[in-house]
């Protein structure tokens, strides 16, 4: 799962002089984007609605720049918010299914997306107090790996107790197993037939014997 956004890039594009077409993007005629970086079905919305969401509620600083950066880099914008909804998306399943997968992994991401845009302003504008920030976040973000590594460990040591259960249960009562499976099969078998033998037979059968 792509935990973070690249923000590095973003950060950058806003501090970049701007093209022709972008200067353009605030006119009547304004400049489309490559196909490639246009949302790709008619509920791209909702898409933007969900991920501006959910940034907003995870990370505002992010929100911020997105907002900044709708204007000025529409393509640049548009696959962020791209990358933005499938993690929330993938998150969201996470939420459903694995309540405490969900809270370590959004913590991540909020921790990745920190670092990555402390990064993006340490290269724009560099300063020993960034620098103290960023060692912090990257501090933080390596305390959230350690957890996650820690509960993936839990629920792998989890599965594997449930397996060599499992293994006991079938090794310890094999032959009982095997005789119980086997009768159900024969007994199955048996009704199918008496089945078949009670359909009646089909009508070209019946004329088939009239004329023997």
């Amino acid at each position: 799962m792509r935990m973070a956004l690249s923000l590095a890039s973003l950060v950058l594009a806003l501090s970049a002089p701007l093209t022709r077409a972008d200067e353009g993007a605030g006119s009547s005629k304004k400049p489309s984007a490559p196909a490639s970086d246009k949302p790709a079905s008619e509920n791209s919305s909702d898409r933007e609605k969900a991920a501006l969401a959910f940034v907003r509620d995870n990370h505002p600083e992010l929100a911020q720049l997105l907002e900044q950066l709708k204007p000025m880099k529409p393509a640049d914008y548009n696959r962020a918010v791209r990358d933005i909804y499938s993690v929330s998306k993938t998150l969201a399943g996470l939420k459903e299914h694995d309540p405490k997968r969900y809270e370590v992994g959004l913590e991540l991401w909020k921790a990745r997306s920190r670092v990555e845009l402390l990064t993006a302003k340490l290269i724009r504008s560099p300063s020993l107090e960034l620098e103290a920030k960023l060692h912090e976040a990257v501090s933080a973000q390596v305390d959230v790996e350690i957890r996650q590594q820690k509960l993936e460990r839990e629920q792998a040591e989890a599965r594997l107790k449930k397996v060599n259960a499992n293994i006991d249960r079938l090794e310890s009562n094999q032959s009982r197993i095997i005789e119980n499976r086997f009768q159900t099969l024969l007994k199955q078998s048996q009704r199918n037939r008496r089945q078949d033998a009670d359909k009646p037979a089909p009508v070209h059968a019946k004329k088939e014997e009239r004329k023997g």
